[in-house]
């Protein structure tokens, strides 16, 4: 209920600011994600490499201060790099892989791939012509989590969060023809899985380049 509220919330506030604005303009983007974990349980994970595809809409109130909220799709996630200790799975992300009383063959990578749609609504301050910084919540939602171990997949959607909270800071560089980029920080401030015996949080850096149409 409370998610459900937050996001109603969220999207009232982009209407509400939409009807003030002085320009609308909509675009897209496209680029790639670095995403790990952080948390208690998270010191042993390492990046996993995807990408990030949406769209973008920037509402501009004055020659300084925009919103600018977005919709995309976000491959996120983590490796675990293990070493074959003689047959069992221990140590860090253990539950999130699959499960407390699984074993399995313990070497080489195993990625646990996590991907939502994400939802940030962001302030966008002009500090010079082009270039804004850019901060603000983000709800993602969970459309897929599956674990690769030793050629085999795993389906976490059990076992992981539907929904996920974020705070999104990063900045923004615009060309007078339309063109943009981004580079951005998102902090997971909600646990990825449903457990609480394992903590950890989505940490995501990405780079994203896009057009604006009008």
């Amino acid at each position: 209920m409370m998610k459900k509220l937050l996001l109603l919330t969220m999207l009232s506030f982009c209407t509400t600011f939409a009807s003030q604005a002085q320009e609308i303009h909509f675009g897209a983007k496209a680029g790639l994600n670095f995403a790990s974990a952080r948390g208690d349980d998270a010191d042993d994970l390492e990046t996993r490499t995807s990408f990030n595809l949406g769209g973008v809409l920037n509402i501009r109130f004055t020659e300084k201060l925009a919103l600018q909220p977005e919709l995309f799709y976000s491959g996120q996630g983590y490796s675990i790099k293990r070493e074959d200790d003689g047959g069992t799975v221990t140590g860090n992300g253990q539950t999130i892989v699959l499960g407390k009383s699984s074993s399995a063959r313990a070497s080489g990578d195993d990625t646990v791939k996590l991907d939502y749609i994400n939802l940030p609504i962001l302030l966008d301050y002009t500090l010079i012509d082009g270039l804004s910084l850019q901060a603000g919540p983000q709800i993602a939602f969970n459309i897929s989590s599956k674990a690769e171990f030793g050629g085999d997949e795993v389906d976490l959607k059990d076992q992981t969060n539907g929904t996920s909270f974020s705070g999104v800071l990063g900045a923004q560089y615009k060309l007078p023809l339309g063109v943009f980029f981004q580079a951005r920080y998102a902090l997971g401030l909600s646990n990825i899985p449903k457990e609480d015996a394992f903590q950890a949080k989505n940490a995501v850096f990405s780079i994203s380049a896009g057009y604006f149409f009008n």
